[in-house]
């Protein structure tokens, strides 16, 4: 049996994970759009405007993810780099 409520309060706290989770995946996906769209855009204004939107969004991404998500954002550009670098050495 589970007192005090405790089983009303972990649901909370994983509510909580999946709400920010879904907020940082959202602001993600709008820096990814962004950026997409800047490279599209030939006048330099836009394109400027848009890759501010892009950083903007993805500092917010960095600032409200889980410690999860800020790992693999991490973690996958570095092991790309690093196979792109081991693949051309090797030709």
């Amino acid at each position: 049996m589970i007192k005090n409520g405790c089983k009303y309060h972990s649901l909370g706290k994983i509510r909580e994970k999946k709400q920010m989770l879904a907020l940082s995946l959202v602001t993600l996906l709008v820096a990814e759009i962004a950026l997409y769209i800047s490279y599209k855009i030939q006048d330099d204004v836009f394109r400027a405007a848009t890759r501010f939107t892009s950083l903007t969004f993805s500092l917010v991404t960095l600032f409200c993810a889980p410690w999860i998500l800020k790992l693999c954002l991490v973690v996958i550009p570095l092991v790309i780099a690093s196979i792109v670098s081991w693949s051309t050495e090797n030709l």
